[in-house]
């Protein structure tokens, strides 16, 4: 799967990749993740799954000391082309634990990376065991550092055995509460998130963060 995955995203690089409009997504996460979340400029932050470095570059903007990695050689190539204030690395996702040191972040920030369109809370079905990986990743945060994912779902449940899955809140939020204070659950448009019917009524995709 991944190898397909790396050849796909590589094409999609490419041709063009996704259009964002800089400065929309520069005030969405001021207003959506680092105001609310109080994250202070000079934070080590990891983007991990950082495709073409976008918003590795909005977070360096920001004050913070970014390193973006994706696997994505063509993805990568275009970041460090554009974007010269983050520390970009063309890895594969396991080497982010060989790379730092346990209690070395301030932020992992992850957007859209494929290991959370997936089930969350058993070995899914691409083999991966993604609270294993999850649990490692918080590993690299300092006390009182932010994992902070945002990623699309429309809250359904919907688990389409050729498409990505439309997990539900309650299963984001089971997934994250063992590994620290869950501080903000919201949809992209900043409702809060308290349970699946507050999903269904938006059916807005989920910013979650957890703190260590």
């Amino acid at each position: 799967m991944y190898h397909k995955l790396k050849r796909d995203y590589n094409k999609f690089y490419a041709e063009g990749g996704w259009w964002h409009d800089h400065e929309r997504e520069r005030a969405f996460l001021a207003d959506r993740i680092i105001a609310p979340l109080g994250l202070k400029p000079g934070g080590r932050l990891l983007d991990f799954g950082c495709g073409m470095g976008h918003f590795s570059a909005l977070f360096h903007d920001a004050g913070f000391e970014v390193t973006g990695l994706d696997r994505s050689e063509v993805g990568i190539a275009h970041a460090r082309e554009q974007y010269p204030g983050p520390t970009f690395l063309n890895e594969d996702a396991d080497v982010v634990f060989e790379r730092f040191a346990a209690e070395s972040l301030d932020v992992v920030f992850v957007r859209g990376m494929s290991w959370y369109h997936y089930e969350l809370n058993e070995t899914n079905k691409h083999g991966l065991d993604v609270r294993e990986k999850t649990a490692r990743l918080f590993e690299l945060l300092v006390p009182g550092g932010h994992f902070i994912l945002q990623i699309k779902t429309d809250f359904s449940g919907n688990r389409p055995e050729s498409g990505v899955h439309h997990l539900k809140v309650g299963e984001f939020r089971r997934h994250f509460e063992p590994f620290g204070e869950i501080r903000l659950v919201t949809d992209w448009d900043g409702m809060p998130l308290a349970s699946d019917g507050d999903g269904e009524r938006s059916g807005r995709n989920i910013i979650i963060a957890t703190r260590k």
